[in-house]
């Protein structure tokens, strides 16, 4: 199945953590239907980010081939963004 995909980098990983093994950079990933306008997503990312108050550096999207049984809806997004996860 063909899906978008959204690499939302936050902020930095402090260097202890990339030294254990840690990702360089924080952040979200979501996956959405091809359908789905590319740049209203990407504007509600934004919108969810600064609703909760975290930074953005950058939103990277790809469409890729990868089975997914589940893909985000906006309130998943949202809750994920407010939690953390």
């Amino acid at each position: 199945m063909k899906v978008n995909f959204y690499a939302v980098d936050c902020e930095m990983n402090d260097q202890i953590d990339i030294a254990c093994g840690g990702a360089t950079v924080l952040g979200f990933d979501f996956y959405t239907d091809i359908k789905d306008n590319i740049e209203d997503t990407k504007q509600y990312i934004k919108t969810m980010l600064n609703k909760y108050h975290l930074p953005l550096i950058s939103i990277t999207i790809t469409t890729i081939n990868m089975n997914m049984d589940r893909l985000w809806t906006r309130e998943m997004m949202e809750k994920c963004i407010k939690t953390g996860y």
